[in-house]
C-alpha cells in the first residue's frame, strides 16, 4: 500500500540515495513530508565534497516518490547540488518545499539546485515541481534529456507555481524535453555574471512547450525567455502566452 513518512521537526545532516523500490507504483506511492506541514520545521542538509556525493537527495531509478513541505539544502562550497536524478526516474514530485542551493558566483552545473544530467542512462519522465522555493545555485534547475530524436526526449516535465530566486547563471535550463510545461512561476534575478544569463532557457523542447503566466524580473542584464529549436518537429508548436517580463 501507499507509505507516508511524517518527519519530526529538526535538522538532519545526511543525504539520501533512493533506488527503485519493488512494489511502488501509481497507487502504492511513497511520501516524505514534514509532520507539521511547515517546510521550515524539517531541514535535510548535506555538505558535498566531490562529484561522487554531490547531492542531498539522489533519485536513482526512483519512481512515484513525493517530497512535501520540507527544507532541503546544500552546504558545500565547491559542490552544491540539492536534488539529482539518475537511471531513468519517473513520476516523482516535489511539492511546497524550500530547495536551497549555495549562494555562489560560480557558473557550473555542479552547483545546480536541481540537476538531471544528459546521458544514455538518464531519461526522466513526468518530473513535477509544484509550489517550491528554489533559491541560489548556479542553476535553479538544469534538466537535460538524451538528444533531439523523439525517443531521446524526456517526457512531460511540469514546473509550476515555483519561486526562482537569485540564481547566478540560469534560473531554469531545459534541453530535449517532450511537452514540458512552465506555468505560473516567478523568477527574480540580480546576477552580476558577465556572460549572458537567462531566467528561462528552453532548447529542443518539442510537442507544444508551454510557457504561460510566468512573472520574470531581472535587475541586471540577461534574457527573460530564450527559446531555441522548439519548433514542433514531433508534435505541436510551442505556446508562449500571458507572461510578464521585466529586464
Amino acid at each position: 500500500g501507499p507509505v507516508i513518512f511524517n518527519v519530526l521537526s529538526g535538522t538532519y545532516n545526511e543525504q539520501m540515495n533512493i533506488p527503485e523500490i519493488t512494489g511502488v507504483n501509481s497507487t502504492n506511492t511513497v511520501t516524505f513530508q514534514s509532520a507539521t506541514g511547515n517546510y521550515s520545521d524539517v531541514i535535510l542538509q548535506y555538505s558535498a565534497t566531490g562529484t561522487a556525493n554531490n547531492y542531498v537527495i539522489n533519485l536513482n531509478g526512483t519512481d512515484f516518490f513525493t517530497f512535501k513541505n520540507m527544507t532541503i539544502r546544500a552546504l558545500g562550497t565547491s559542490y552544491g547540488n540539492v536534488i539529482t536524478y539518475s537511471n531513468n526516474c519517473t513520476y516523482n514530485t516535489f511539492y511546497h518545499n524550500r530547495l536551497s542551493g549555495v549562494n555562489t558566483a560560480n557558473a557550473n552545473i555542479v552547483m545546480s539546485v536541481v540537476y538531471s544530467p544528459s546521458g544514455s542512462s538518464v531519461l526522466d519522465s513526468v518530473m513535477t515541481f509544484d509550489g517550491n522555493i528554489i533559491e541560489n545555485g548556479s542553476y535553479g534547475m538544469y534538466i537535460y534529456g538524451q538528444g533531439s530524436l523523439a525517443n531521446q526526449l524526456e517526457n512531460k516535465t511540469v514546473i509550476k507555481n515555483n519561486s526562482f530566486i537569485n540564481q547566478y547563471s540560469t534560473c531554469l535550463n531545459m534541453y530535449y524535453q517532450n511537452a514540458p510545461e512552465i506555468i505560473s512561476n516567478t523568477f527574480t534575478s540580480n546576477s552580476s555574471y558577465a556572460t549572458l544569463t537567462y531566467s528561462i532557457y528552453a532548447a529542443y523542447c518539442d510537442n507544444q512547450l508551454k510557457i504561460l503566466k510566468n512573472k520574470i524580473t531581472r535587475y541586471n542584464s540577461g534574457y527573460g525567455i530564450y527559446i531555441y529549436y522548439c519548433d514542433g518537429a514531433f508534435g505541436k508548436e510551442a505556446l508562449i502566452a500571458n507572461n510578464m517580463v521585466s529586464v
